[in-house]
Order: structure tokens, then sequence, then C-alpha cells
């Protein structure tokens, strides 16, 4: 149970680091349309 714990724990970090990055990305492309 604990391996599976941890490896949910890895998934769920991995989904939020690349969850903020499309953000950012999104964000900065909808600003940039917005200032052009």
């Amino acid at each position: 149970m604990d391996y599976l714990m941890k490896r949910l724990g890895e998934a769920l970090g991995s989904c939020a680091v690349l969850g903020a990055a499309f953000g950012i990305t999104f964000g900065l492309g909808v600003l940039v349309r917005h200032v052009a």
C-alpha cells in the first residue's frame, strides 16, 4: 500500500508541475496577444 501511495504522489507531483508549466505558457501567450 505504501508503494501505491508513493507512486500516486509522484504522478500527482508530475501532473502539478506539467499543469503549472502549461498554465504559465498559456497565460504568457494570452498576455502577449492582448498587448500586441
